[in-house]
């Protein structure tokens, strides 16, 4: 099985993520709520 890579770059108002080796990149809100969404979110 091949490993699932996640990072995460903080920065005071935002969350940039990406993930390998899909290379699925997303961003949030650096609160709460953008947190929460991340969290939440499944893989696809």
């Amino acid at each position: 099985m091949d490993a699932i890579v996640v990072g995460i770059d903080v920065s005071k108002d935002r969350l940039d993520v990406c993930v390998t080796p899909s290379g699925e990149a997303m961003a949030e809100a650096n609160d709460a709520a953008g947190v929460e969404k991340l969290a939440l979110r499944r893989p696809g």
